[in-house]
C-alpha cells in the first residue's frame, strides 16, 4: 500500500512526504477526526512484513508513549492497516538544529536556552530509564517560537533505572537500522565518545560527552571533532582536543570549564551526572545575564540527557568508509572499530562475512533468518538499510563480486547464478556442485572451490562448463585448495593449499591460463594482495600465529620482498571451511577480522522449563557436544585458536576437567560415543582428505583404529555397535561394521536428506529432509536394509538436530528460532501420526549471566541430553557475526592495534 498524497490510513489522510530515515519514511497527514496536521512515520514496504523489524517499530511507539514532556515530540497512536505499520506523531514545524547551526554560531543566551530545553527532555527520558541513542542536531527541532522538540526516539532502548550491570546493549557494535538487535546502538561519528571508539562498555558519561559536542557546536558554529573523512573524525575523537579558541570570547569561564569536563577523553575524569552539568550550565547563564545587565529566567529543570546512540552510529558511518577505494583518504592513520552484520546472519550458511564491492559502494553477504530461509543481502554504503535480493532464496556457500561491481555471483539450487545488486532476475551461469570460496577476475572467469575438500575450478563468467584449474598434491597430503584471490591482471590468482600435514600448508599463485602453480610461502589462511599506492610496492596480508601479518610482494617477479611484519595482534583463527576468520578487500587495504572471542561458547544446562541450571567449564570454542551414555562426560570438537585445526576433546562433567583425545595435524570432528562409553568414533581429513573414520579409546592406551567411512559424519553409532549412520551427497548412508562392506544408501530422494540418529531400540532413524522447502525432522523404520515405505514428519514449522530420549519415549529437536521442542514417540510402532510438538524453551535466552547469548548451530548438533530432563546447550557468549574492522591497516603497528578485551 503506497503512501502518496490522498492515501487514507485510518482517520489520517496523507498530504506529502516530508522525510526519510533509517527506520522509515515520514509523511505529513491530516487527522480528519481532530482536524489537525500530524506526522506519520512508516516502515518501508520491504520491512513491513518482517516480524523482527515490526517489533522494533512497535517498541518505538511504546517508548515514545512513555515520554510525556513538552520538549519531546508526542505520539498520538500506532496504526496497522493493509500491511503498513504507522506511528502517528506530533508534527513539529520549524528547522532542525543542524540547519540553524549551518547559518553560523548561535548567540550564547539562545544556545543556553536551547541546551536547557534539550536537557529537560532528556532528563524526563532518563527518569523513565530511557536513553535517546541517536541524539544529534538533526534530531532536535526548534520551532519559530523558540520551543525545542527532541525527535526520533526510534533508537531508544529502555535501561535499568536502578543502574543494572550493562550488557551488550551498550557495547560498541555496528549494523543498519533494518538489522539492529540486542547489543546494537547507532548514532553519528562526530558525537561519539572515546570509550566507544575503543570498544569499551559505555554508560551515561557517554551521554555527557555527546552533550558537550552539541553545546560546543552551537557556540562555535562548527563541530568539535568532525573532519573531512570518517577515519579522521574518529581519530580526532580519540586523539585531538576541540579547538577551544573557536569559542566566542564572551563565553563565561564556567561554561568553558563545563565543556572541558564534558569532553574529557578519560571517562573517569568526565562529569558523571548530567544534573551536575545542568547546575553548572544554569550558573553560567546567570552570570552571563548579570554581566550583560539583564536577567535570564531559570527553567528549573536538570541537564540530564541521552546521547549514547550517537556513539554507535559513528561506527555505521565509519563502516561506510571501509570500502572507499583509496587508502590515502584515511591518511597515515589506521583506525579500528566493531561491525555487526546483524541478527539475520545468525543462521547464515557460511557466507556471513560481509564482502565489499570493488567500487567500495556496497557490501553483500548471505544470511538466514528465523524462518529458516537464506538470501543474498546487499547494503549500499550510502544507506542505513540492508535488503535481501528476491530470487536468491536458498543461497549457500559464498558470494563473489564482478570486477565492475555490477553483478554478484552466488550458488543456489545446484547452479551458479548471478544477479544485479539492484535486484532483478537471477541468471544461471553454470550447473556446478557447489560454491565455497570464490573470486571473480577481470579476465572474465570465476575461480571457486566447489566443496569443503576439493581443488579449484574455473568457469567463464558468461556461462559454460566448469573445469579443474588446480589439482590436489597427494604427495603433500593436500586435502583442499581454498581462498582464491585474483591479482590485478585478472588472470593470475592466489590460493591456499591445506594439508593434513601442517608443514605442507602453503600459499600458491596460479593462472586461469595454466594448471601450473608456484609456491610462495607457508600459510594457512586467506591471503590478500593490496595494491601499492604513492609508489609503494604491493603487499600481502595474511594470518599467522594469532596476528595479521604483512609482507611486500613484487608483481613483476612474483616474489616476496623483505620480512613479514605483524600489524594486528590478538586474532583467533576461525575454521576456514565455514568462511569466517579474516576477509580482506583487494582495494584500499581494508580488512575485516573476526573479533577475538566472537566464537566463544559456554556449555549451559537447561531444565525442561528453560531455567538455566548452570554452566560447564570455562568459555571456549565447543562444537558438536555429545554426552556419553553414562552421562558423566561430554565429547566435543575444539579448534586450535592459532591455526584452526580441529581435534576431539572430552570433559568430565563432575570435575569440569578437559582432556584431549586426538593430536594429529589433520582436522578431526564429529565425535560419537560407543555404547559402553569407552571409545569415541570420529571423522578426519587425514591422508589427503580421504576421510577415514577412526575410533580411539579414552584411556589412550591403544592406537587409533581406522573404520571405513567416507561421507559426512559419523552422525551416530548404534547401541549394538554394528552400524554407523552418516550422510553425503544429499542422502543418508549406513555402514555395517565387521562385515567389510562399503557404506550403502539408506535413503536417497530428489530432496536433500542429512544428519540422523538411531532410536535407542535401533528400530528407527530420525533424520532431516528439505522436501517441504525447509528443513524438517522425520523418522523412518530401520531394518538393516535401505529404507522402505513409511515415514513420519515429526517437526512442524522447521526443525533440526533430532535427539532421542535415552528410553526412546520422546524425540527432541531445535526449531529455526533456537527453541527446543519435544514430541512423544510412543506411537511410532504403529506408524501413527505423533502428537503435536510441544515447545519446551528457547535455548540461551537472556536469563544467563551473559547478554545476549545465542545458540550456535554449526554443522553438528548444538545440544544434547542424557535423561530428557536436562539439556546441555552450546550457547554463544557473543552474537554471531561480530567483526573488528581495520581501516588502512598498513599504517598500523602491532603495538598500536589490538582487539578489544573481552
Amino acid at each position: 500500500m503506497p503512501l502518496i498524497p490522498g492515501t487514507r490510513l485510518g482517520a489520517y489522510e496523507v498530504t506529502a512526504q516530508i522525510g526519510e530515515g533509517g527506520m522509515g519514511q515520514v509523511f505529513r497527514a491530516r487527522d480528519t477526526r481532530l482536524d489537525r496536521d500530524v506526522a506519520i512515520k512508516i516502515l518501508p514496504k520491504a520491512f513491513a512484513h518482517d516480524a523482527d523489524r515490526l517489533a522494533r517499530f512497535q517498541r518505538e511507539a511504546r517508548t515514545l508513549a512513555s515520554l510525556n514532556h513538552p520538549n519531546i515530540a508526542a505520539i498520538y497512536g500506532l496504526e496497522e492497516r493493509a500491511g503498513v505499520a504507522a506511528l502517528v506523531m506530533e508534527l513539529v514545524e520549524g528547522e532542525d538544529l543542524s540547519q540553524r547551526i549551518a547559518r553560523g554560531a548561535i548567540p550564547l543566551d539562545e544556545a543556553l536556552s536551547i541546551a536547557k530545553q534539550i536537557a529537560d527532555a532528556l532528563d524526563a527520558a532518563h527518569e523513565q530509564g530511557v536513553i535517546h541513542r541517536d541524539l544529534k542536531p538533526a534530531n532536535i527541532k526548534v520551532r519559530p517560537d523558540g520551543t525545542v522538540k527532541v525527535l526520533d526516539f526510534g533508537l531508544a532502548k529502555a535501561v535499568d533505572p536502578a543502574g543494572g550491570v550493562p550488557g551488550l546493549s551498550q557495547s560498541p557494535t555496528v549494523t543498519t537500522p533494518a538489522m539492529t538487535h540486542a547489543g546494537t546502538i547507532l548514532g553519528t561519528a562526530a558525537y561519539m565518545s572515546p570509550e566507544q571508539a575503543r570498544g569499551k562498555t559505555v554508560d551515561k558519561r557517554a551521554d555527557i560527552w555527546a552533550f558537550g559536542c552539541i553545546l560546543y557546536e552551537m557556540l562555535a558554529g562548527r563541530a568539535a571533532f568532525a573532519r573531512s573523512t570518517m577515519p579522521d573524525t574518529i581519530a580526532a575523537v580519540l586523539e585531538r582536543e576541540p579547538e577551544w579558541a573557536a569559542l566566542p570570547t564572551d563565553t563565561p569561564d564556567r561554561a568553558s570549564r563545563l565543556l572541558r569536563r564534558c569532553l574529557d577523553k578519560d571517562a573517569r575524569k568526565r562529569a558523571r551526572d548530567i544534573g551536575d552539568v545542568r547546575a553548572e550550565l544554569e550558573e553560567a547563564a546567570e552570570r552571563a545575564a548579570v554581566r550583560d545587565g539583564g536577567v535570564r529566567s531559570r527553567s528549573g529543570t536538570s541537564l540530564r540527557w541521552a546521547a549514547a546512540a550517537l556513539l554507535a552510529g559513528a561506527f555505521v558511518a565509519a563502516v561506510w568508509l571501509l570500502w572507499w577505494r583509496t587508502p590515502a583518504t584515511v591518511g597515515e592513520r589506521s583506525v579500528q572499530f566493531l561491525l555487526s552484520i546483524a541478527e539475520q546472519a545468525a543462521g547464515s550458511v557460511g557466507g556471513a562475512v560481509p564482502t565489499p564491492s570493488p567500487d567500495g559502494r556496497m557490501l553483500t553477504f548471505i544470511a538466514g533468518n528465523s524462518r529458516g530461509t537464506t538470501n543474498v543481502w546487499v547494503r549500499a554504503l550510502d544507506s542505513l538499510q540492508a535488503r535481501a535480493l528476491a530470487g536468491t532464496e536458498g543461497a549457500a556457500g559464498a558470494v563473489a563480486w564482478s570486477p565492475d561491481s555490477r553483478w554478484i555471483a552466488f550458488f543456489a539450487d545446484g547452479r551458479l547464478k548471478k544477479i544485479s545488486p539492484e535486484g532483478g532476475t537471477a541468471q544461471t551461469v553454470a550447473v556446478i556442485q557447489g560454491f565455497q570460496d570464490a573470486a571473480w577476475g577481470s579476465g572474465g572467469a570465476l575461480v571457486y572451490r566447489a566443496m569443503n575438500r576439493a581443488a579449484m575450478y574455473v568457469v567463464p563468467e558468461g556461462g559454460g562448463a566448469a573445469r579443474p584449474i588446480t589439482k590436489l598434491d597427494a604427495s603433500r597430503k593436500e586435502n583442499s585448495h581454498r581462498f582464491p584471490q585474483f591479482l590485478p591482471d585478472g588472470r593470475r590468482f592466489l590460493f591456499t593449499a591445506r594439508s593434513s600435514e601442517r608443514e605442507n600448508n602453503a600459499l600458491y599463485v596460479a593462472s586461469i591460463d595454466s594448471t601450473e602453480v608456484r609456491r610462495l610461502m607457508p600459510a594457512q589462511s586467506r591471503v590478500t594482495y593490496v595494491p601499492g599506492v604513492s609508489g609503494r610496492a604491493g603487499t600481502l596480508l595474511f594470518y599467522q600465529d594469532g596476528a595479521l601479518m604483512t609482507q611486500a610482494f613484487d608483481l613483476a617477479s612474483m616474489t616476496l620482498q623483505g620480512e613479514p611484519a605483524s600489524i594486528f595482534n590478538g586474532i583467533s583463527y576461525v575454521t576456514a571451511s565455514i568462511q569466517a576468520g579474516f576477509r580482506a578487500s583487494s582495494d584500499g587495504g581494508t580488512v575485516i577480522v573476526e573479533q577475538a572471542g566472537a566464537s566463544d561458547d559456554l556449555l549451559t544446562w537447561f531444565g525442561r522449563d528453560g531455567a538455566a541450571l548452570g554452566t560447564v567449564g570455562p568459555r571456549g570454542d565447543y562444537m558438536q557436544p555429545r554426552i556419553s551414555p553414562a552421562g558423566d562426560r561430554v565429547a566435543f570438537t575444539k579448534p586450535d585458536p592459532q591455526n584452526g585445526n580441529r581435534d576431539i576433546w572430552y570433559m568430565d562433567l563432575a570435575r569440569e576437567t578437559e582432556a584431549r583425545l586426538t593430536l594429529n595435524g589433520a582436522n578431526d570432528w564429529f565425535p560419537t560415543w560407543s555404547s559402553d562409553g569407552r571409545q569415541i568414533l570420529f571423522d578426519s581429513d587425514r591422508d589427503g582428505g580421504e576421510r577415514p573414520y577412526l575410533k580411539k579409546s579414552l584411556d589412550l592406551a591403544g592406537e587409533e583404529e581406522p573404520v571405513a567411512g567416507g561421507v559426512t559424519g559419523p552422525w551416530d553409532w548404534s547401541r549394538d555397535g554394528k552400524w554407523i549412520l552418516m550422510s553425503g551427497n544429499g542422502a543418508i548412508w549406513l555402514q555395517h561394521l565387521g562385515t567389510g562392506d562399503k557404506p550403502f544408501q539408506f535413503l536417497a530422494t530428489p530432496f536433500l536428506e542429512s544428519g540422523g540418529r538411531f532410536s535407542p531400540d535401533g528400530k528407527w532413524i530420525a533424520y532431516l529432509s528439505n522436501e517441504t522447502g525447509r528443513s524438517e525432522v522425520y523418522v523412518r523404520p530401520f531394518t538393516g536394509a535401505p529404507a522402505g515405505e513409511g515415514r513420519i514428519q515429526i517437526s512442524t514449522g522447521g526443525g533440526d538436530f533430532p535427539v532421542w530420549r535415552p528410553d526412546g519415549l520422546e524425540l527432541f529437536y531445535m526449531a529455526p528460532d533456537s527453541a527446543l521442542y519435544a514430541v512423544s514417540a510412543k506411537n511410532l510402532g504403529a506408524l501413527a501420526t505423533p502428537v503435536a510438538p510441544v515447545r519446551l524453551f528457547k535455548a540461551c535466552p537472556n536469563t544467563l549471566p551473559f547478554d545476549p547469548p545465542e545458540t550456535r548451530q554449526p554443522f553438528g548438533w548444538p545440544f544434547d541430553t542424557h535423561d530428557g530432563q536436562r539439556f546441555l546447550v552450546n550457547c554463544l557468549v557473543q552474537p554471531v557475526g561480530l567483526y573488528v574492522v581495520l581501516l588502512n591497516p598498513l599504517a598500523a603497528s602491532a603495538s598500536t592495534l589490538a582487539l578489544p578485551a573481552r
